[in-house]
């Protein structure tokens, strides 16, 4: 099995992990679920988790630019070390395909990224599945209304 397949494996199983633990610390299945009897009480706090859940998007978003921060640094500082530091003369392209992506800290930072852009998309969903309660319960309403 190639080195690759391996990592989209092994990433993949992360991501169904973190999906997995936030969706039980998250359970908004029953929030986002209505019928003719709640929906009136749904639609009135449909605007708060709207915002509730935007707010721990943006939480996670500025999380998640902090640590490309830090890899871009350290990615910085590894290339200066090996362009200017290292004795051996390498080219860019020798340090950027075959020293930069074996570092340690860096392959660490890197999937750190992508595990928190696991936890940015969950919650980008969470809002955009929000938003869209709020229009089909008005659509809902309306047809009840109607008769439909």
């Amino acid at each position: 099995m190639s080195n690759k397949l391996l990592e989209k494996i092994q990433t993949e199983i992360n991501e169904n992990k973190i999906l997995q633990t936030l969706q039980e610390e998250y359970p908004v299945k029953e929030l986002l679920e209505f019928n003719e009897f709640n929906v009136g009480e749904k639609l009135q706090w449909n605007s708060y988790y709207t915002e509730q859940f935007r707010l721990l998007y943006i939480a996670e978003k500025q999380k998640l630019d902090r640590i490309i921060e830090k890899f871009d640094q350290k990615s910085g500082e590894q290339y200066d070390y090996y362009k200017y530091k290292d004795s051996r003369d390498l080219t860019k392209t020798e340090i950027e395909r075959y020293y930069l992506p074996t570092d340690k800290e860096l392959i660490k930072l890197k999937r750190m990224i992508k595990l928190q852009e696991t936890r940015v998309s969950f919650f980008e969903a969470l809002v955009e599945s929000f938003k869209s309660q709020g229009f089909n319960m008005r659509n809902f309403l309306e047809n009840l209304k109607i008769g439909g």
